[in-house]
């Protein structure tokens, strides 16, 4: 969804600054919303995708080098915890649902969206760097795996054997 409260000024704002050093990087865009428009304006050189699903979306993905999502209102990032399933570094919001999915300097990094220059600096250094965006590919992966339904049940049930003081089955 391209909303103006998932931080695109501050996604166009680094985006536009990283091309002036590095006008090989290209931004694709993925998601349909109100903002579409005057983004296009603001990124005219970006690829934009409309909505995606299914297969689509996961060529979206796994044709990416870097995740960038600066978006501090999500409750669970459902698009972080995608793009890790893709083997994808991730430089992320440092907010409740990010924060909960990247560990900073293992599988990505987080910054806080008051300081722009912190989310061009690890963008930066990923670009800069195919060792270490390697290396958090391969964590980012790892980590998704442990979002399993499975896994995620057996949490809940656990949490709940502990409330009610029961023992483990």
């Amino acid at each position: 969804r391209l909303v103006w409260e998932k931080n695109l000024l501050l996604f166009a704002e680094v985006i536009q600054h990283l091309r002036k050093k590095y006008p090989q990087v290209k931004a694709l865009v993925v998601g349909d919303g109100p903002a579409g428009p005057e983004l296009k304006e603001k990124l005219p050189s970006a690829v934009y995708t409309g909505f995606l699903k299914g297969k689509e979306l996961a060529k979206a993905y796994a044709g990416s080098d870097i995740f960038f999502f600066p978006s501090d209102t999500e409750t669970f990032g459902n698009v972080t915890l995608e793009a890790m399933a893709s083997g994808l570094p991730c430089v992320v919001a440092d907010a409740v649902g990010s924060k909960s999915l990247v560990q900073h300097g293992k599988n990505g990094f987080l910054a806080d969206v008051a300081h722009s220059d912190k989310f061009y600096d690890y963008i930066e250094k990923l670009i800069a760097d195919k060792s270490l965006r390697q290396q958090m590919a391969a964590a980012s992966l790892q980590a998704a795996k442990e979002y399993s339904w499975k896994n995620i049940n057996g949490k809940l049930l656990s949490y709940y054997h502990e409330v009610l003081g029961l023992k483990k089955i």
